[in-house]
């Protein structure tokens, strides 16, 4: 069993996926391009019709980090974030959904922020839209954005609603 307040560093990255095959490609590659490597990744796979797997297996003999791949049965969220935090081998956990591109230093401050904060329960990250000429990313940007931060009051979340990923 996970303990709480571990002074270790070392992060599983939960990829949740649904059908978005050419977005987990992109996903995927921006955790390999990460200036320090993941310590692990887990793929959840809720119950995709696409090539998940295929892809999944490809990735995994290119890359210098554990993949692995968990189908979840049970649909949508919570159960596929649960289904991450259960298969998770470490305790500090970033969550990423499939149509997510991690920006190259994502990892590495997330781990130093992990490091100056070992007794952190959770940390929360703003994010940025990928794809700047699709106006459902950036109104979703702009919600998200306004959300996010309107549940922050200083340094504590009053809203526990925004830890959705």
């Amino acid at each position: 069993m996970k303990s709480i307040h571990s002074h270790d560093n070392h992060v599983s990255v939960v990829v949740v996926t649904k059908n978005l095959a050419t977005q987990l490609v992109e996903c995927i590659g921006s955790l390999i391009a990460q200036t320090v490597p993941p310590d692990e990744v887990v793929i959840i796979d809720n119950n995709s019709y696409y090539q998940t797997p295929a892809i999944v297996s490809q990735v995994a003999h290119h890359i210098n980090f554990p993949i692995r791949l968990v189908k979840e049965n049970r649909a949508g969220y919570p159960a596929i974030y649960n289904r991450g935090i259960r298969e998770a081998k470490f305790e500090w956990i970033a969550f990423l959904d499939d149509d997510c591109v991690a920006a190259m230093h994502w990892l590495e401050e997330i781990k130093k922020t992990i490091r100056y904060h070992p007794y952190a329960s959770v940390i929360l990250g703003l994010s940025d839209t990928y794809y700047s000429d699709n106006t459902f990313s950036l109104t979703t940007l702009y919600f998200d954005q306004r959300w996010k931060t309107g549940g922050i009051i200083k340094t504590r979340i009053h809203n526990f609603g925004i830890l959705d990923n």
